[in-house]
């Protein structure tokens, strides 16, 4: 599990939502989701990282491989401050 299970059934903010919808359905707890968003979650039992960006892309989402590993930010500019040659801006669906 990503949170402890003194989770509520019903959580009061949309953060822990989503952390619940992800730890029920996996990824296809995304697909349900409507509006502007970026979400970034780290996975911890199957060591890795997901990041998810609303379909139209309203919402920027950036991440790049840096010297250090992998970077990711909201904003380019943080990514690139961090190293990064070539940032993807959440154009494909990519996996690590």
């Amino acid at each position: 599990m990503l949170v402890t299970s003194t989770l509520p059934s019903k959580p009061q903010s949309s953060h822990l939502s989503i952390v619940h919808h992800y730890e029920e359905e996996g990824t296809d707890a995304f697909k349900k989701l409507n509006g502007m968003f970026s979400i970034a979650i780290w996975d911890r039992p199957k060591r890795r990282a997901v990041l998810v960006r609303d379909r139209p892309g309203i919402k920027p989402l950036c991440d790049a491989f840096t010297p250090d590993g992998l970077a990711f930010a909201f904003e380019i500019k943080a990514v690139l401050d961090d190293g990064a040659h070539h940032v993807d801006v959440g154009q494909g669906r990519r996996r690590w």
